[in-house]
Order: C-alpha cells, then sequence, then structure tokens
C-alpha cells in the first residue's frame, strides 16, 4: 500500500491533472456503461415492435386467405360442385333407368357409373353418352332373351310402350338389328302367351274383308271425342297389367302380328237369288230360269249328311274370302256386311281388346301384304 502511495506522491499540479484524468476515465466508462444498457433496451423495444408487426402482418393475411377461401368456396365452388353433383345424379339416374330388371346387375351398369363419379367437371360429363355406351349390352341381352323365351313355333312377344308385337325369330332379330338406342331401350322380350278371341266388327274395321287364314294383322285402337266410343273405364291396359289414362282422340297400335285363325262373313251374303232369260231365234221364244240358293241351308244339309262332301267343297271353298276378292276386283262390294274374326292375341291385351270391340282397326302390314298389293305403283 505504501509502495502505491509513494508512487502517487505527487505535487499539486500533477495531482489534480491525474484526478482530472481519472475523473474523464471513470465519466467515459459511466457513459460507455449507461448507453450500451440503453442500447440493449433500445433494441430489444424495437425487436419486440418488429416481431409484433411481424405477427400481426401474418394474422391480416391470414384473416384476408380465410375471407378470400370463403367467398371462392360459397360463391365459386360450392355451386360448381353442385352443379356438377346435379349432372352427375342426373347421368346416374339414366344408367338406373336402362340397366332395369334382368339387367339391373350387368357389369357395364357399374362400369357406366365409375367414369360418371370420376369426372371432374360438366363438359367431361356431357361428353358420355351413356345410352350410346349402353347400346352394345342392351342388345346383347334382347338378344339372348329371344333365344331363351322362343316358343315351340319360334315366335316371341317384343313389347314397346303400351304395343305388343308377336313375331318370327328371324323378324325379332332383323328388328332388333334396325332399332335406335332409344327403342331398345324401351323394348322387352316374353314369352309368347296368347289367346284366340273372337272378334264381331264391320267391314271397314275388318280390313276389308280382305284377310283370310294364315294372315297377319296390327290391332289400332281408336278413341274419338264422343262418350260412348271411350273405353268403359277411362283407361287403356299396359302390358304389365298396370293401366294408364287415355287421352281423346289419340290412337294407339296395341297388338302387331296377330294371327287370323279364321274369318266367317255374315249369312247374308250367302244368300244367291237370280232370274236368268234366254231368246231363241229364228222363233223368237223367251226362256226364263229363277234360281235361289242359301248357303247357310247347304251347310245345314251337309251337317245332315245328305250332301257328298266334293260336291260340297266345290261349291263352297273360300267361298266368302272369294266373293270378297270378286268385290275388290270389281270395286263393287256390299259394305254393310259383318265379320266374325278369330284372332290370335296376347294374353294382356285380351280383355282391352273385348271390352273396346267396336273401337279396334284390323290393318294389313306392309311387311306381310296379300300378293294382290303392288306397292310399287
Amino acid at each position: 500500500m505504501k509502495k502505491i502511495q509513494d508512487k502517487l506522491k505527487l505535487n499539486k499540479k500533477d495531482k489534480k491533472s491525474f484526478y482530472e484524468k481519472l475523473k474523464e476515465s471513470l465519466d467515459f466508462e459511466d457513459n460507455l456503461e449507461i448507453n450500451s444498457l440503453f442500447h440493449n433496451r433500445h433494441s430489444k423495444y424495437k425487436n419486440k415492435e418488429q416481431d409484433e408487426l411481424k405477427v400481426g402482418l401474418i394474422v391480416l393475411f391470414l384473416v384476408i386467405l380465410i375471407i378470400f377461401s370463403l367467398a371462392y368456396y360459397f360463391v365459386i365452388f360450392q355451386p360448381a360442385m353442385e352443379e356438377i353433383n346435379n349432372e352427375k345424379n342426373t347421368k346416374i339416374n339414366e344408367i338406373n333407368s336402362i340397366f332395369k330388371d334382368d339387367l339391373a346387375n350387368d357389369p357395364t351398369k357399374m362400369v357406366l357409373i365409375n367414369q360418371v363419379s370420376n369426372c371432374d367437371t360438366i363438359e367431361e360429363l356431357n361428353t358420355l353418352d351413356v345410352k350410346q355406351m349402353a347400346y352394345p349390352a342392351v342388345k346383347s341381352h334382347l338378344t339372348n332373351k329371344i333365344n331363351e323365351l322362343k316358343d315351340p313355333y319360334d315366335r316371341i312377344e317384343i313389347v314397346t310402350d303400351n304395343s305388343t308385337d308377336i313375331m318370327t325369330i328371324e323378324n325379332a332379330y332383323n328388328y332388333i338389328n334396325y332399332s335406335t338406342v332409344d327403342q331398345l331401350i324401351a323394348m322387352d322380350i316374353k314369352k309368347v302367351e296368347t289367346v284366340i278371341i273372337p272378334l264381331s266388327i264391320t267391314r271397314s274395321q275388318a280390313a276389308s274383308g280382305l284377310i283370310k287364314e294364315g294372315d297377319t294383322v296390327d290391332i289400332y285402337q281408336l278413341y274419338n271425342d264422343s262418350a260412348d266410343t271411350t273405353d268403359t273405364t277411362g283407361l287403356n291396359q299396359t302390358d304389365n297389367n298396370t293401366t294408364i289414362p287415355v287421352e281423346q282422340g289419340q290412337n294407339s297400335r296395341i297388338v302387331g302380328g296377330a294371327l287370323v285363325v279364321s274369318i266367317l262373313r255374315s249369312k247374308d251374303s250367302g244368300v244367291i237369288d237370280s232370274e236368268i232369260s234366254l231368246d231363241e231365234s229364228p222363233q223368237p221364244r223367251n226362256f226364263s230360269q229363277n234360281a235361289k240358293l242359301d248357303l247357310n241351308q247347304v251347310l245345314a244339309t251337309k251337317a245332315s249328311g245328305t250332301l257328298d262332301e266334293k260336291q260340297l267343297n266345290i261349291l263352297l271353298s273360300h267361298y266368302g274370302w272369294n266373293l270378297s276378292n270378286y268385290e275388290r276386283i270389281a270395286n263393287l262390294g256390299d259394305l254393310d256386311v259383318q265379320y266374325m274374326v278369330m284372332v290370335e292375341v296376347p294374353k294382356d291385351h285380351a280383355e282391352s281388346l273385348l271390352n273396346n270391340v267396336d273401337n279396334i282397326v284390323l290393318t294389313i302390314p306392309t311387311y306381310d301384304a296379300p300378293s294382290w298389293v303392288n306397292l310399287r305403283n
């Protein structure tokens, strides 16, 4: 200590100078410490403000992003998705309407539904023509049913809407091959279940009486504005034993390919009353002869066993048809004659036909027209 004091022994002037330098040194160190402390506090405060600013900007960005996301979802995305989903449901419902009943489990159905489900835009959905894509499966299904359901006479029933056609296998194949996709979708193949019914109709209803046994006819049901010519129930029976309303003035074919089993012309046409006059020359003499024949009486005589079979066949063979055909050739005939026609029709339509016999017309389809029909003129 003494050595330090000895070293610090300074004259008055030197002491003053020493103390001033020491004071300055101490003041400088204090300032440095204060400045350093102030600087550190300022830096921490500034860094804190910067961090808060960053956090605020991030929060503001997230809020704006959420607002824009919600606006996009509710204004653009959700309506677009609803439109796509509605279109998908429409396509799927269309597929279900095609692949129903026996086709409900067809693999093509699931393939089409998956293709619809995988579409992301309306444009992709619009490019899917499900009817055309289903055409091969529907056609193959109907073709297979023809082979499965044909009757012993190689016939089947083709059901379209409210009409039924009885066709041969060959005609059925051709009909399917030339049908559009919409026609195939509305078509069904059924086993032939028929009955033979009698129809007592006028000449105009009986295809002018120019039909005979073995001919094929189509049967139309007519509706007009008069109340007494409508269905007694106001309904039209369909092939699945349900009924649908019938509009006034609507005509429809209800049976196609019905077979004419027999046809009877009313007995008034079988009465023959004629007078034959002869003149002789050179002497003027006149002979007259009256002939009257009632074919109904002839038939009754035959039934009693009086007439010979050969004589009867010569006299009566196809008399009614020949008479109608001669009337056609002569363009002259009895328009008031009645016909009783026995026709083979699908069992589902028998009741409707019998209840509306006054409103039906037998027509001759051109694909099975008689030989005297010339469509080339």
